[in-house]
């Protein structure tokens, strides 16, 4: 995940939510993305609205993971951060519904021509 709720992590896995935050973040911010989904740790946890990775009250994104409906729960330590909103080791599943769509392609997050499409999902 972008943000994991959990404190402890391997070097590989340091390096990979660094790796998302430089790659995804500026794009959410950029296109104003309401709500992330991510998943890896099976625990439940919501985000701050966050802009830049920093408390944005009014145009934030909110992170939301980790999936746990039928997996096992991950008890790990809760990361201590400022930016989460809640966290919990517990069974969970999100419903969401989606009003509207607009699928934004590009090669990579990295590029910064943003092309759209919209969606009819």
């Amino acid at each position: 995940p972008i943000y994991s709720g959990c404190e402890y992590r391997t070097q590989e896995e340091s390096e990979q939510m660094l790796e998302a935050i430089l790659n995804w973040v500026p794009v959410f911010d950029d296109y104003n993305v309401d709500t992330v989904f991510e998943n890896h740790v099976h625990a439940f946890k919501r985000t701050k609205p966050l802009k830049a990775s920093r408390y944005s009250p009014d145009n934030g994104t909110v992170y939301l993971g980790d999936g746990a409906w039928g997996a096992p729960i991950n008890n790990c330590k809760k990361d201590t951060s400022e930016i989460f909103e809640e966290q919990e080791s517990k069974h969970h599943a999100w419903i969401g519904r989606v009003y509207v769509c607009l699928l934004y392609t590009s090669p990579s997050p990295r590029d910064r021509q943003k092309s759209r499409m919209p969606s009819s999902a």
